[in-house]
């Protein structure tokens, strides 16, 4: 079934999400507060047809267009999907321009990746999607305990009729996918600051359970994105578990005020002047150990995951594939790697360290 999806916002995941659904014969409107920004996005949209009639010279998209926000008129629209900067009053305040689109019938959503959807509006679901779309077919639905049993069901067939794997969360397990990542990009950050080279970390970050180093990821995510993300996950923690993720939060704030962004202005933590003093190669030169510490953290953070029923083994496993392109399954490195070894390992780190993300899940107590 053909929809009319409006989508709020035109920025890198506006034009990835919408186009999905061009691709997918829903007529689409972009809507923004910039004219200069719908010229842009127009032109990057004709651009985008041309590649696509390439693959299926048959391709014709459905009925789409570019609106500015304030210029907006009632019309029927079946969904809005927000994705503007993750910031909540710039959210609502768009929502609130465009207000005169919407009616009940409108399922509306938001991809933001940090922002619970009912700080945005009381009727808003989350609709996380993970970029490029096209490749990774990959979302997060948060669905609030107190939303309409039907807006779930809607947003859910919704994402099976387009060809998206999802994983279903609630309030309290909203971005379990970036979540898992934190005690891994807390260590490399407490790693950097004591002067292991960003080269290094980000090489030994790269596993069988993630193909992707996390500097390099956190790069192209952008820096500012990684730190309003990070203090909104931290804010929703006890006071006394945020201890651990310190340094996460004052690397990233002693990195943004030197204009350090990521690769999208060329100077973040792999690319442009370091922002701190570097002793290179690392104590002994221990990169082996290094890569093994990393895995085995992500390791034990998803078993932490899986133990408070944060997520199913299912939706661990879509979630590796379409953040980090894993190579392997979870159960398939542990194996690999030996349980009492990574048991062992994790073990000692905390004993040497005390950081709770070190100390070994409860799982790993199963031990035969």
């Amino acid at each position: 079934m053909n929809r009319h999806i409006l989508i709020a916002g035109s920025g890198k995941m506006a034009r990835d999400i919408g186009f999905y659904f061009v691709r997918r014969g829903h007529r689409v409107t972009w809507a923004s507060q910039s004219h200069e920004r719908l010229v842009a996005l127009g032109d990057w949209f004709r651009k985008a047809v041309r590649r696509a009639t390439r693959v299926d010279p048959d391709f014709v998209p459905a009925e789409t267009r570019f609106r500015v926000a304030s210029d907006m008129r009632a019309e029927p629209v079946d969904m809005l999907i927000e994705c503007t900067v993750e910031d909540i009053a710039t959210k609502q305040a768009f929502l609130h321009a465009i207000r005169g689109v919407v009616s009940d019938n409108t399922l509306l959503v938001s991809n933001s990746s940090s922002i619970l959807p009912q700080e945005i509006h009381p009727d808003c679901l989350g609709f996380h999607c993970y970029y490029p779309l096209e490749l990774t077919r990959f979302a997060e639905i948060i669905v609030p305990s107190n939303a309409p049993a039907s807006r779930r069901s809607r947003i859910l067939d919704f994402a099976a009729e387009n060809g998206l794997e999802c994983i279903e969360e609630d309030n309290d397990s909203a971005f379990i996918v970036n979540r898992l990542l934190l005690p891994v990009h807390a260590e490399c950050f407490r790693l950097l600051l004591s002067g292991i080279h960003p080269v290094l970390i980000d090489a030994a970050t790269v596993s069988p359970l993630s193909s992707v180093g996390q500097l390099s990821l956190m790069d192209a995510i952008g820096l500012g994105l990684i730190h309003a993300s990070a203090v909104r996950y931290l804010d929703r923690m006890p006071h006394d578990e945020i201890w651990p993720y310190a340094p996460l939060l004052e690397g990233l704030e002693r990195a943004l005020p030197l204009g350090k962004r990521g690769i999208k202005t060329g100077n973040g933590l792999l690319c442009g002047a370091l922002f701190t003093e570097i002793i290179t190669p690392p104590p002994d030169d221990d990169s082996p150990a290094l890569a093994k510490r990393f895995l085995y953290l992500l390791v034990n953070t998803c078993y932490d995951a899986l133990d408070r029923n944060a997520i199913t083994e299912r939706g661990l496993s879509l979630s590796l594939g379409a953040l980090l392109a894993s190579e392997q399954r979870l159960s398939q490195v542990v194996e690999a790697e030996g349980r009492e070894r990574i048991r062992e390992t994790l073990d000692r780190l905390y004993r040497e360290t005390r950081l709770p993300y070190f100390q070994p899940a409860r799982r790993f107590g199963n031990m035969t």
